[in-house]
């Protein structure tokens, strides 16, 4: 178990919604065009059923971002195989932002400063 699992499981509790989009660089006003974003997970799971888990709330923020930007927008999911990997997608730009525990939020934070919390899941799952 690496360094950042054993991390994880000990701050389960805390887990973090990363959401680390560069949204602030798209404008309603810039030229219409499909806006394509890449939501990364790491498996705790079978992939399929992750991407199953979050499909609904990346289906209602497509609708969200649709209406706010006046143009198409679509979020695709890519499944990082470690903890590791999936804190790579998103410091590297594979991804425009993450599902993470609160540790690799650090980790993440470390690499790369301008990541930043959008929204935390309670304890209950909420």
């Amino acid at each position: 178990m690496t360094r950042i699992q054993r991390a994880n499981k000990i701050s389960a509790p805390l887990l973090a919604l990363t959401l680390a989009v560069l949204l602030c660089t798209l404008s309603p006003g810039q030229a219409k065009a499909e806006v394509e974003l890449t939501f990364g997970l790491y498996t705790s799971d079978k992939a399929s059923v992750m991407i199953s888990k979050f499909r609904k709330i990346l289906n209602a923020i497509e609708v969200d971002l649709t209406s706010r930007l006046g143009e198409p927008v679509t979020i695709k999911t890519r499944v990082a195989k470690s903890y590791e990997q999936g804190v790579t997608d998103l410091t590297s730009g594979k991804v425009d932002f993450s599902r993470f525990g609160a540790v690799s939020y650090v980790f993440a934070k470390q690499q790369q400063d301008a990541i930043t919390i959008l929204a935390v899941e309670n304890s209950n799952g909420s």
